[in-house]
Formats: C-alpha cells, structure tokens, sequence
C-alpha cells in the first residue's frame, strides 16, 4: 500500500532482490495497494513505487521497503489432535492411536509431526494424519501435533494431557441423591453409566454394609432403588458398587 498522488494516472511497482536493482515491474494501474505473489519463502524482496501521469511522465522512486516471503501469515493452517482426546486414561503398556485433523486454509502441506512434550513420536506425510504409539509406560504425557506447510512454516496443536496407569482405568463414577417417599421409605436415585448394573448396599455404621439389591441403569444413565426396610432405622447410608469392573 501506498499514498495516493494527485496527479497519478498510475502506478508502477519494481521488484527485485537486490537493494536497488529491480529485476521486474508490475504496471498496478490507478490504485494504491498491490499483493506480491510468487514469491519464495525465505528470500529477501525490495520494493519501490513511481507514478505516472497521462502523459506517460514518470516519477523518481519512492522510498524502498523489503520483506521476507513467509514471514508474516495472517492465517496459517489449523491443526487440532483429535485422538486421543484430553484428560483420556489408558492401562501400560498402552497402544494409543494419534490422530490430527488440519484445515490448509490455502497453504500446501508438507506433513504432520506427533509429538511426547518435545520428542517426536512419528511423522506422517498423507491423510489421514495418524499414528499409533505402542508400549506407552505408567506416567502422565503431554501430547500435540504439529503441521509443516510451504516449505518449512510450522504450527502447533493445543495440547492433550493423558494419563497411563499401571491397572486397568478408573470405573466411572457414579452420583446417588437420596429422598423419601411420602411414607418416609428412603429412594435412592443415582447416575452412572447407561445399561451398568450397580449393588446398593447400606450400613449403618461404615464398617459392615449389606447388600439390598442389584439396579441396572436405564439408557439416560439413572437408575432408583427404593428401601423399603428403611423405616425401620433412625439413620442409614448408602453406596453403588459398579458390576462392570
């Protein structure tokens, strides 16, 4: 972009490489920007700008100014780790599969490099971007991608925390609410996992729990129990003991 000059018919812009020797010239005609194009990434561009009049008269040239191709991206590829997903659990030795999705936006792309913190795991030069990651050891990891892009640009993902445990995953938790019937016998009213089976016990002094019945919860994940021996204490407590682990 350029100031505009009153008496400009038009504008020429040269091009080189070399501080003050143009190897080209674009005739940008009466307007006052114009996008390079063609340019290779890394190399070094002088401009400058003359004006004309109707007459063909020719100006001195502007000021010079430079860029280096690649330098500036306003809007660069978009790379996202779509498995595995954060905050995933996984038993050792564990097989995890790494996979990115990448959104060009009009740049040519090289390939995708996976990444442990800052080791890199794989490279993958073709969709789909993945990789497995086999024999993963007990210990939490930091895992990301990265996209190479016309010739050597790189941008990351956000990262994905996972945690690798020596046993099997935690068994999801499961969320109990209790209330009364309007004959005071207790309802307990939990959440956990759709079509798991779950013991309700109950105790009344946290050492010896016994068991009341088997739930099995419904394709929202809840699941009722109601005690109907509950009247017959002053105080009793409940648990859910997942059947599925």
């Amino acid at each position: 972009m350029w100031d505009a000059s009153p008496d400009a018919a038009g504008y020429r812009i040269y091009q080189g490489t070399t501080s003050r020797s143009y190897s080209s010239i674009v005739d940008a005609g009466n307007v006052t920007q114009l996008s390079p194009s063609n340019l290779t990434f890394g190399v070094t561009y002088y401009f400058t700008a003359t004006a004309y009049d109707t007459n063909g008269v020719e100006s001195d040239f502007s000021d010079e100014v430079s860029l280096i191709a690649g330098d500036t991206d306003t809007n660069p590829p978009v790379i996202n780790l779509t498995s595995p997903e954060d905050l995933s659990s996984f038993q050792a030795p564990a097989t995890i599969q790494l996979s990115a999705s990448v959104t060009p936006n009009g740049h040519q792309i090289t390939s995708v490099v996976f990444y442990n913190a800052q080791v890199a795991l794989g490279e993958v030069a073709n969709e789909p971007y993945s990789m497995i990651w086999s024999n993963v050891s007990q210990g939490t990891y930091g895992l990301s991608a990265s996209v190479k892009y016309d010739g050597g640009l790189v941008v990351s993902s956000p990262y994905s925390r996972i945690n690798v445990t020596s046993g099997p995953p935690p068994p999801p938790g499961v969320t109990l609410q209790l209330s009364m019937t309007a004959n005071g016998e207790p309802v307990i009213t939990g959440a956990g996992r759709v079509s798991y089976s779950y013991n309700i016990q109950t105790t009344t002094d946290f050492h010896s729990w016994t068991t009341l019945g088997t739930v099995t919860a419904d394709n929202t994940g809840t699941f009722t129990y109601v005690d109907s021996a509950g009247t017959n204490f002053l105080a009793r407590f409940y648990r859910a003991i997942d059947l599925n682990h």
